[in-house]
């Protein structure tokens, strides 16, 4: 079977073999599994769905008098209702879901050399927020935690997801603020200043918090001082880490993901970037596609290989930090 995916790619040479012998035999064997779960989760919505006109027809029947009840208590309970008959329907295939992108995940980060951990439960989270380059919220979600290293620079990243509550009147929401991947490369050497590269400048207050009033940095690069605005506490350290080659670099980040997508910051031994996304990723296909269509693989490849894009577009080595 042929896989469409560009085996010339160091990371990805020798990849339809390994699909051939640790992916499609396990795909497969789980095809009965994902029909079964499909037709299940079609006849719940079909049969939860029927019950709604079922209870409208009853409640005519036994002409309940709901106009002293409290107007909001019929629509709640037909709320709850869809809610888990729409929760009964799902979780089967969530379910396998989950084992698939665990799996696939795994073994295909494996290959490049990358450990995955579905929880993300030891991600660096809060070292990355104190950079503040995340705005306020109330709700988190970090999943996907990846790790690996590139020319003896160790780097991390998570997709990670934030809520703020936002009240209008009794009710209560939460609206999406942030959605991203977010990126932590550490370094043996810690930086002697804060440094914050922003295309947002409400992100300075947050970066660097009591210590006083940073300076604007303002360097040679036109087209980049255009897109970012540059902050730091060591005027001296900013210019050596922002070189022009490594101010280009970002500059082709910020072409791939959108002027708006990228941040970063520079504290104690860590380098920070974020990259904001419109979509989740590394979710190796949906719960409705076919468990051997090999789109699934394919995506989550060229997924993982950006990441490899990334680092090498910053082109960090620890010779930079010695």
């Amino acid at each position: 079977m042929t896989l469409s995916i560009d085996e010339s790619r160091p990371r990805l040479s020798g990849f339809s073999s390994f699909y051939e012998t640790d992916i499609r035999g396990w795909m497969a064997d789980r095809t009965a599994r994902h029909g079964k779960a499909k037709i299940q989760a079609i006849g719940t919505a079909v049969v939860g769905l029927l019950f709604i006109p079922f209870g409208v027809a009853l409640n005519g029947a036994l002409d309940l008098d709901i106009e002293d009840l409290d107007s909001r208590i019929p629509m709640l309970i037909l709320l709850l209702w869809v809610v888990g008959v729409g929760w009964l329907a799902i979780w089967p295939l969530k379910r396998l879901h989950g084992e698939v992108k665990g799996y696939l995940l795994t073994k295909v980060c494996n290959f490049m050399g990358l450990a995955y951990d579905e929880s993300a439960g030891s991600f660096p989270f809060e070292a990355v927020q104190e950079t503040g380059i995340f705005p306020s919220f109330h709700r988190k979600t970090v999943e996907d935690h990846i790790r690996g290293a590139e020319d003896g620079v160790k780097f991390e990243l998570a997709e990670v997801i934030l809520k703020r509550r936002q009240r209008t009147g009794r009710s209560t929401t939460y609206v999406e603020v942030f959605h991203g991947v977010v990126f932590s490369f550490t370094f043996p050497k810690a930086f002697d200043g804060k440094t914050l590269v922003s295309r947002d400048s409400g992100s300075i207050g947050n970066f660097f918090g009591k210590i006083g009033k940073p300076q604007r940095v303002h360097l040679e690069d036109p087209r980049f001082e255009k897109l970012f605005e540059v902050y730091s506490t060591d005027q001296v350290e900013a210019r050596y880490l922002l070189t022009p080659t490594f101010m280009e670099r970002i500059t082709t980040l910020a072409d791939l993901f959108g002027k708006k997508a990228v941040d970063l910051a520079f504290l104690d031994n860590r380098l920070i970037v974020s990259i904001r996304v419109t979509q989740n990723q590394f979710e190796a296909g949906g719960m409705f596609k076919g468990m051997t269509d090999t789109s699934r693989i394919e995506t989550l490849a060229n997924e993982l290989c950006v990441v490899f894009d990334i680092v090498d577009t910053l082109n960090l080595t620890t010779r930079s930090r010695a």
